[in-house]
C-alpha cells in the first residue's frame, strides 16, 4: 500500500470506554510534536465552541434532566456535528496540520447506535446515507482498540466519571465491543455500509490488553506503515 503524507491527515482513536484511547493520543500527540508537526487533539463530538454542549445533551448523565433520550433524535445530532467538522478540517486551513480524534461518527455511531437499539445494520441503513457523499474525505485511519470488558470496567470504576457508558449494563457493552470488532469486515467486504469509498482500507485494530508501552509502540508501527513520517526538525537542520 502507497503511504501517503501524513500533514493534513485525519486520525481517529476508537473503542470502547476505558480502553486507553485517550491516553494513547496524547502519547501520539507528543511523539508528533516531538518529530516537529503541529498536530491538533479533538474529540467527536468536539467542535471547539459546541462540542461540550452536544456531548452533554446527548451523553452525560450528570445532565440527565436535559439529556436526549431518543436514539434517533442522538444520532441525528451526531451526524450533524460529523458533518461540521469535516467540513472544518478538511478545509485548506489545516492542510500541513495532523488532526487526532477521540472517536469517529464513523465507527462510534454504529457501535454505540447499534448497542441502543440492539439492530447495528438498522442504525448503518438509516445513518449512512446523511455523510456517505463524504466518503471521499473521510478520516484516513481509525484505529480500533480491543480490550478484554472487565479491563475497560475495572478502569472505569477508577476514573468513576458517572458518564453515558458508566450507567450501561453488561449486555449493552458486550453489544458494542462485538460491533467494534466487525468493523473491519464490513469494511473489507462493503465498505459503502458504513458510507466509505470502494477499496477503503482506514480500519487498524491495536490489542489495547498490554501495557501503555506496548500499545504505542503498535501504534507507532501502524501509523509508520500508513503514512509517510519524517523527522522534520532534522530537516530544519540541513538548511
Amino acid at each position: 500500500m502507497e503511504k501517503r503524507k501524513i500533514e493534513g491527515s485525519i486520525i481517529c482513536f476508537d473503542g470502547i470506554d476505558g480502553s486507553g484511547k485517550s491516553t494513547q493520543l496524547n502519547l501520539i500527540a507528543e511523539y508528533l510534536q516531538n518529530k516537529g508537526y503541529d498536530v491538533l487533539c479533538l474529540r467527536q463530538p468536539g467542535i471547539p465552541g459546541v462540542g461540550t454542549h452536544l456531548r452533554n445533551a446527548l451523553f452525560d448523565s450528570s445532565s440527565i434532566n436535559n439529556r436526549l433520550h431518543d436514539v434517533w433524535a442522538k444520532r441525528m445530532i451526531y451526524l450533524a456535528e460529523y458533518r461540521e467538522f469535516i467540513d472544518r478540517y478538511r478545509s485548506e486551513r489545516y492542510k500541513n496540520t495532523i488532526i487526532l480524534c477521540d472517536r469517529s461518527v464513523i465507527s462510534s455511531n454504529i457501535a454505540y447506535g447499534g448497542a441502543e437499539i440492539g439492530d447495528e445494520v438498522e442504525v448503518m441503513r438509516k445513518t449512512v446515507p446523511f455523510y456517505e457523499d463524504l466518503a471521499d474525505k473521510a478520516p484516513d485511519a481509525i484505529i480500533i482498540f480491543e480490550v478484554e470488558l472487565h479491563k475497560t470496567i475495572e478502569r472505569l470504576r477508577k476514573r468513576n466519571s458517572g458518564n453515558y457508558y458508566d450507567d450501561k449494563d453488561l449486555e449493552f457493552k458486550l453489544k458494542c465491543e462485538e460491533i467494534y470488532e466487525m468493523l473491519g469486515d464490513i469494511e473489507e467486504m462493503n465498505p459503502d455500509y458504513l458510507g466509505l469509498a470502494p477499496g477503503s482500507n482506514i480500519f487498524r485494530y491495536v490489542d489495547a490488553n498490554r501495557d501503555i508501552p506496548f500499545v504505542f509502540s503498535d501504534i507507532i508501527e501502524i501509523i509508520n506503515s500508513m503514512f509517510e513520517v519524517r523527522d522534520k526538525n532534522e530537516d530544519n537542520g540541513d538548511r
